[in-house]
């Protein structure tokens, strides 16, 4: 899969516009063409591995082998595929997470069964942390076999309550014994 890594002027602008308060960023472009090459290397150089790894994990494959990315100053989400601009090794791990959120709602029909198993047994939980669990258990068996030395900067890297709350979770009953639910 490739993933083409780019800046978008207007889309910048629109989330900017979205988030007054945030509306002091300021992006150099030496430093936005510098990441772009960072991201576009990392993938070039770890994104087979990291398909691989999802699908032995998943028995998941991506549907798209091509995939934009757009860099910004405000926001990681997974559709359209955004990725903040901060600390280049934490985008990585960003872009894992969210690429993690595509596999799982490309193939939602595939693990639609196992997703409701594990909602169900989380039924008390907010709908982010029910997501997050099984994203994050997936996360965190992938950082196993490919970045060990990244787990606990990205197991502790949100402060967001329900992401806390589903590393919490995995921690407790363990990322393998929810992959076993949903897969």
């Amino acid at each position: 899969m490739k993933i083409k890594f780019i800046f978008s002027d207007q889309y910048e602008s629109a989330l900017l516009a979205l988030r007054p308060k945030n509306n002091k960023a300021t992006l150099e472009w030496k430093e936005i063409n510098r990441l772009e090459k960072v991201l576009t290397e990392f993938w070039k150089k770890e994104g087979k591995r990291v398909e691989k790894v999802l699908k032995n994990i998943t028995g998941l494959s991506f549907k798209d082998r091509d995939i934009l990315c757009y860099l910004n100053s405000q926001i990681t989400v997974s559709d359209p595929l955004s990725i903040r601009i901060e600390d280049q090794k934490d985008m990585a791990d960003n872009l894992i997470h969210e690429l993690i959120h595509i596999l799982l709602s490309q193939n939602y029909p595939q693990i639609k069964k196992g997703w409701n198993k594990m909602f169900q047994k989380y039924k008390k939980e907010r709908f982010t942390t029910k997501v997050h669990i099984g994203v994050h258990a997936i996360h965190i068996e992938l950082a196993k076999q490919l970045m060990p030395h990244r787990i606990r900067k990205i197991t502790s890297y949100s402060r967001d309550k329900a992401y806390r709350r589903s590393w919490d979770i995995i921690e407790r009953e363990t990322s393998r014994e929810i992959l076993n639910i949903i897969f």
